[in-house]
């Protein structure tokens, strides 16, 4: 980037009990000046969690990961598993072949709106606004 000079910052322990610490070093725009912010001990930063808010988030990225869009809706259509159709894989290339075109893109809007709502999930709750 023109205009900004990184160095190497020393990193040291802030005291015996709390082993390594990090020192973020960020470029102003104005060339060569640097600001160090200071350090926070990794303990702290565990303390500083909402480890209620962070659960809730962990589960239901749990939720998500487990729901498979071609698996239910094979299994509502036809009623047959997936998993022992054709290539046994619940993507949406395999409901394409037991439901069609309908299938396939509805598979696929179901496995895109999973990640989208874990992205959108993930941008609120990590927002500094």
């Amino acid at each position: 980037m023109a205009g900004i000079e990184l160095q190497m910052v020393a990193m040291k322990k802030i005291n015996s009990h709390s082993g390594v610490a990090c020192a973020i070093v960020w470029p102003q725009a104005t060339r060569g000046t640097l600001v160090q912010r200071k350090p926070m001990v990794w303990t702290q930063q565990l303390q500083s969690v909402d480890w209620g808010h962070a659960s809730v988030c962990a589960l239901v990225g749990y939720a998500l990961g487990c729901f498979t869009s071609g698996y239910y809706l094979v299994r509502a259509r036809t009623g047959n598993d997936i998993r022992n159709v054709d290539s046994g894989n619940v993507g949406a290339r395999n409901v394409s072949r037991v439901l069609g075109r309908a299938g396939f893109l509805l598979t696929v809007l179901g496995d895109g709106g999973k990640g989208a709502l874990a992205v959108l999930a993930a941008h609120h709750f990590t927002s500094n606004s």
